[in-house]
């Protein structure tokens, strides 16, 4: 859930989501409400944990990371927006911790950065939309800011794992487009890849940096 400008990978991964749920089948298309309660708890208590003035800065993006990293399964994440880099990685363990811990910083920086916005409101689930029966789930959800009144819309892709409903995507809506924040993150780093012949390092040295600028953000805002 980051703020971009709509470029053409965008636009692409927005309609790679939108072809996500159109190839659901009529079949398929009943709710999850396990699926929809995961979402509901973890990211109500992200929110909460945002809003809560009473504790520390530190307190809160601690507390924001405990909820993200059981809502999110992160690593799997990580993987996939490395797209045909990732066996790069994960040939090299040393390598694959780098990028594991400097993506899921950038993650919930960007989580935290758009969700500041509704610190103090609540997420409602509105549907679902199983693609597998009881393994792949799409549910929707809005948060009303509590300052502007602007809901946002988002949708939240759940796969049940080893490790239960984990969310592996999340999409929300940018200039009237819907983004995927993973697939469209996967295009931004195959360009930048491309770029550099495969050098992880140096995506790594630039998420780093993004991830700071988002943080000093969040700091300002907390003031």
């Amino acid at each position: 859930m980051t703020e971009v400008s709509v470029t053409r990978s965008v636009v692409l991964a927005a309609l790679a989501g939108v072809a996500v749920l159109i190839a659901a089948s009529p079949a398929a298309a009943a709710r999850n409400e396990v699926a929809e309660q995961h979402v509901l708890t973890h990211a109500n208590a992200a929110l909460d944990a945002l809003a809560d003035r009473s504790a520390s800065h530190s307190a809160r993006e601690a507390a924001f990371r405990t909820s993200i990293t059981q809502m999110a399964d992160v690593p799997r994440i990580a993987t996939f927006v490395l797209g045909r880099y990732g066996v790069r990685v994960r040939s090299d363990p040393a390598l694959h911790a780098l990028w594991l811990q400097a993506f899921e910083d950038y993650t919930l920086a960007v989580y935290q950065d758009q969700l500041n916005r509704y610190a103090g409101s609540q997420v409602r689930i509105t549907g679902s939309l199983e693609r597998v029966q009881g393994r792949d789930v799409v549910v929707r959800s809005e948060m009303t800011s509590p300052v502007s009144g602007r809901i946002l819309t988002l949708q939240w892709r759940v796969l049940q794992g080893a490790n239960g409903w984990r969310v592996t995507d999340v999409s929300f809506v940018a200039d009237g487009n819907e983004i995927w924040f993973a697939q469209q993150q996967q295009s931004e780093f195959a360009l930048q890849l491309d770029r550099t012949n495969g050098d992880i390092n140096a995506l790594i040295s630039g998420v780093r940096a993004r991830t700071a600028d988002l943080r000093q953000r969040a700091l300002a805002s907390a003031r």
